[in-house]
């Protein structure tokens, strides 16, 4: 019981094609996670289904490849090496990190400001009600 050769042509029933591309995404992804694997390779893969979702993967990061990939050429253009780029991408990610802490803890400041202001003119107004 051996499997049977599939003919390469275009599925017409709409239920059939998607179980079909449920089928053969896991497989294509295994085989991409498999490549990634064996030759220490990134790779980042993109597929549509019938119905136009978008379905990704990537090894190690499917971001990072994308990033790199948008970003080739201006990579190419600066000269940098491959680590140099990844500690690159570290620090725009912590730098990121970092913006969003700060704006984070100007906020809480300038909440805390408040309720200081709400606090004390609520403690003038009980001081001087009359008695």
């Amino acid at each position: 019981m051996g499997r049977r050769k599939i003919k390469m042509e275009q599925v017409q029933d709409t239920n059939t094609k998607q179980v079909t591309f449920s089928k053969r995404r896991l497989g294509l992804f295994k085989k991409a996670s498999e490549l990634a694997t064996l030759c220490n390779a990134e790779v980042g893969i993109v597929v549509f289904s019938p119905g136009n979702k978008p379905y990704s993967f990537g090894k190690p990061d499917f971001d990072l490849i994308a990033d790199r990939f948008k970003n080739e050429s201006e990579e190419s253009d600066s000269g940098e090496t491959s680590s140099g780029r990844k500690r690159a991408r570290q620090e725009k990610k912590i730098c990121k990190r970092l913006n969003s802490i700060i704006e984070q803890t100007e906020a809480e400041k300038k909440e805390a400001e408040d309720l200081q202001k709400r606090l004390e003119s609520a403690d003038e107004e009980r001081f001087n009600k009359p008695i």
